[in-house]
């Protein structure tokens, strides 16, 4: 892992600010904040990323459930620092709370879908609630 944080910061530091194309370099950023310890270390120029300050005026919506608490200050702590400024944290759909049966009558979950979903590795048995709590969740937000 150290060894791709290496090539990653090199990548990185290798970009010309100047002639920057933000939305290009968009998925370079992600990949080094993911892999690289420069933000917690601090020792990142986040005013390079000036050129592109009309990228980090988007809207991003940031899915949190209410009770991680500690995510949600870290996700605004980390935006804010690379100056994205256009966030918001939409009310999250609970899984505990869902009820297929008025889901499948209001239209919103098709009873065909369900084991076409369960049978995906990443939902299984247990967790058709929680794919569907986050899936009307994007989707509210999307609205």
């Amino acid at each position: 892992e150290h060894d791709a944080s290496c090539k990653i910061d090199a990548e990185w530091d290798s970009v010309d600010w100047s002639e920057m194309d933000v939305v290009g370099n968009a998925s370079l950023l992600q990949e080094w904040i993911q892999t690289s310890g420069r933000f917690y270390r601090g020792d990142y120029d986040t005013s390079l990323l000036a050129a592109g300050a009309d990228f980090f005026r988007i809207p991003v919506s940031v899915m949190n459930l209410p009770f991680e608490v500690q995510r949600k200050r870290h996700m605004r702590h980390l935006l804010a620092s690379l100056g994205v400024s256009n966030v918001t944290f939409p009310d999250a759909t609970l899984a505990r709370e869902l009820n297929l049966t008025e889901l499948y009558e209001t239209g919103w979950l098709a009873p065909e879908a369900v084991p076409l979903m369960k049978a995906m590795p990443w939902i299984g048995e247990n967790g058709l609630n929680s794919y569907v709590a986050n899936a009307m969740g994007q989707l509210k937000t999307i609205e």
